[in-house]
């Protein structure tokens, strides 16, 4: 019988703290996986900063180990396919290609004061106004202008970071006149690779569409937002499709940079979400949800966004995306670990489970305000409903049940948003393999929740993209990846687990406004002391 063939490919993903390459072969195998660590600066409050020598050594160091494992196997790789944290960018010299500063990473929050003003500004409330109106009077024809109706920027959008940075080294001259030019990751790795035989400043469409500029409705930088903001076009690549030769290639190793992609969006292509109603939850530190929309983008007033899902060549169809987030997932049961509720993250569950309630204990996870569906980022963490036989045990299994709350109401809003009913349920990252959290979610949901062997969906993702890129496979015969198990409903609490999280929800309301409650209160305390002293 004759040996079988494979094809591989090298798979690169480029996370915050790490980058990791892997080896898959055409039945969708991982055969070798390497990582390197990624150093984040923080040299002042509310910084999350890269430096590019850093990061170019880290991704260096183990496509070189990969490269060499692949040699010592007598594997041929056909090329490269990249996944990649969106929204981490910064500027840099066209010609030369010097960098301006380092990367502000997606993280980073200084730019928050730039955020205010621009939510709180007369041109973005002309804006809305403007949108608004226009909605009312073409809503029969097209849902384009709703996005504009309720749009405001957010720290981790990249227009209020591009101009912060831009005010920060006073090259807004440069930037209108396109001599100093912004990139994100996508833009800085293909030059990079490329060794200056590329020399075009271009972007991969899913990366471009998370950043707050790229209009996913008209395919192009909305020149509404660009007005709106005060940014030239001349500073921001051509964007190209996620598949395709424009990328060129990895000169030092000689290999094809066969696709790029959004790091969610990888994460959904790895785990074969393309069809319609497909939905997956990321649980890391935060929290995303991704809803395949199919071929049409749906705006959101609830705080959800419209993406690019992947495009797989040139003028080909689009797959969009709606997306919610949510900042502290896997940050408040790590949170929970360091007030002492649970020695630590992973004997969470056991603590949790020593009570099969929570005694009416709350517990909200704001530790960075709260995103949508609630959309506000002044709203503060809170225990509620404490009472004198509360233990431990219960405040450990209100941190745990309000992970899967949070999860549930941000799936809630990307259906209540889109009428697009769930087709599947997967569940990843590594808080998913707490049980517990994937049982409320999949009784709430009352849908069979799926988890994969392997979490690192977004180099799979990257796989594929790169495969179906070099003619490996075809989106319809993308390798299924491999289950741990399906989680199913629990039938007989769903009642009891539906009260809970209307409860849960209900109480919500005590932390919002918190800046503003606790302006009032000062000022209730002021006249009662006016009061006294007379």
């Amino acid at each position: 019988m004759a040996k079988e063939k494979f094809q591989y490919v090298l798979s690169l993903d480029v996370g915050t703290t790490s980058v990791r390459t892997a080896i898959y072969d055409s039945k969708g195998t991982k055969h070798a996986t390497f990582s390197d660590d990624v150093i984040v600066l923080v040299p002042e409050p509310g910084a999350s900063e890269i430096d590019p020598d850093q990061l170019w050594q880290a991704i260096r160091k183990v496509i070189k180990d990969a490269v060499e494992y692949a040699k010592q196997q007598n594997f041929k790789l056909e090329g490269i396919g990249m996944s990649l944290q969106r929204n981490t960018g910064t500027f840099w010299d066209r010609k030369s290609f010097k960098m301006c500063h380092n990367f502000i990473t997606w993280q980073d929050v200084r730019c928050k004061r730039i955020v205010d003003s621009i939510n709180s500004s007369y041109r973005l409330m002309m804006l809305n106004k403007s949108s608004s109106l226009l909605h009312f009077f073409a809503k029969p024809f097209t849902r384009r202008f709703l996005a504009g109706a309720v749009v405001k920027t957010k720290t981790g959008m990249t227009v209020p970071r591009l101009l912060w940075l831009r005010e920060k080294l006073g090259i807004k001259s440069e930037t209108e006149n396109g001599s100093l030019i912004w990139g994100c990751l996508d833009s800085w790795i293909i030059r990079k690779m490329n060794a200056g035989n590329l020399n075009e400043h271009i972007s991969e469409i899913t990366n471009s569409t998370g950043s707050g500029v790229y209009d996913p409705f008209t395919l192009c930088w909305s020149p509404i937002v660009l007005a709106v903001f005060g940014i030239s076009v001349n500073c921001l690549p051509r964007v190209v499709p996620t598949c395709g030769s424009q990328f060129g290639r990895f000169e030092e190793f000689g290999l094809p940079i066969l696709s790029i992609a959004g790091d969610t969006n990888s994460a959904m292509f790895g785990e074969r979400m393309i069809s319609v109603g497909d939905c997956k939850i990321t649980m890391g530190t935060g929290a995303f949800v991704d809803l395949n929309t199919g071929n049409e983008p749906y705006p959101s007033v609830k705080g959800a966004y419209p993406l690019v899902g992947w495009q797989l060549e040139e003028g080909g169809p689009i797959t969009y995306l709606a997306e919610a987030d949510d900042n502290a997932c896997g940050a408040a049961v790590e949170w929970g670990a360091r007030t002492g509720f649970y020695p630590s993250p992973k004997e969470s569950e056991a603590v949790a489970r020593e009570v099969n309630h929570t005694a009416g204990v709350h517990f909200i996870p704001a530790l960075w305000g709260l995103s949508s569906p609630i959309n506000d980022p002044s709203a503060k963490c809170a225990l509620l409903g404490l009472g004198p036989d509360t233990s431990k045990h219960h405040c450990a299994r209100a941190i745990l049940n309000s992970v899967a709350f949070r999860s549930v109401q941000l799936v809630e809003t990307l259906h209540s948003e889109t009428q697009i009913d769930l087709r599947s349920l997967t569940i990843d990252g590594g808080v998913s393999k707490n049980n517990m959290i994937c049982e409320k979610i999949a009784t709430l949901t009352n849908k069979k929740l799926r988890r994969p062997v392997d979490i690192e969906a977004s180099a799979r993702g990257a796989a594929y993209f790169a495969g179906i890129s070099c003619g490996i496979w075809k989106e319809s015969t993308l390798p299924e990846p491999e289950l741990k198990n399906v989680v199913e409903p629990i039938y007989k609490e769903r009642d009891w687990s539906v009260t809970e999280f209307k409860h849960w929800q209900g109480s919500i309301r005590r932390v919002l406004k918190w800046q503003q409650l606790e302006a009032e209160t000062v000022d209730d305390c002021l006249s009662i002391n006016k009061v006294g002293s007379n």
